[in-house]
């Protein structure tokens, strides 16, 4: 089963275009509430590194968790993926407006406006045989009743844009122009980032 873990952000609108670059940050931790339990979970450095090293490893940029709504995709050439400790970021190419689908049109437009601000990745874990410990869960620091997952080795299929987040600090989205882009700051660096640029 895929799991999904989603980011908040923060929306700053500059100006939209052809260009969407993002950076998901590692070890923020995020609070998930499910089927009235909670839980906190993050992913430890590195933590997406087979669909970065591995050519053959496709992963999608969605709106929403939804296949039927693809923004970009490693396989297609239009989603390029780099990775470090700090970071997974991408830059993902989209169509001339003209050329863009009504899904694609409607994320740009609910990014812009804020109603979209949010980062989530989809993901399973390795198969045992290829991984027996992908996570561990460790108590929390002054909490040691609550256990954190901590996941060290995820296959992501894909990263969506998504409406809420689960990690207060985690992320911040933004559309910039591309000068925008290259003159983003070091506070920038840290948290997880959504550009619209030409």
């Amino acid at each position: 089963m895929m799991e999904y873990a989603i980011y908040e952000s923060r929306l700053e609108i500059r100006q939209a275009g052809r260009l969407l670059v993002g950076s998901f940050r590692y070890n923020s931790i995020g609070v998930i509430a499910r089927s009235g339990k909670t839980r906190k979970e993050r992913f430890g450095p590195r933590a997406f590194r087979y669909a970065v090293e591995t050519e053959e490893a496709d992963v999608n940029l969605l709106v929403g968790h939804s296949f039927d709504a693809p923004l970009a995709s490693k396989r297609a050439g239009t989603l390029r993926l780099t990775d470090s400790a700090e970071a997974l970021t991408f830059e993902a190419t989209l169509p001339e407006e003209a050329r863009r689908p009504s899904w694609m049109r409607d994320a740009v437009l609910a990014v812009e406006s804020g109603l979209m601000a949010d980062l989530s990745p989809g993901f399973v874990l390795p198969p045992s045989t290829i991984n027996p410990n992908p996570q561990r869960f460790i108590p929390e620091p002054g909490n040691p009743s609550v256990d954190i997952r901590e996941i060290n080795d995820a296959i992501l299929l894909e990263m969506s844009i998504v409406t809420r987040g689960v990690y207060k600090d985690g992320t911040e989205v933004a559309v910039r122009s591309e000068e925008q882009r290259r003159q983003a700051d070091t506070h920038a660096k840290r948290k997880a980032m959504i550009w619209l640029s030409h």
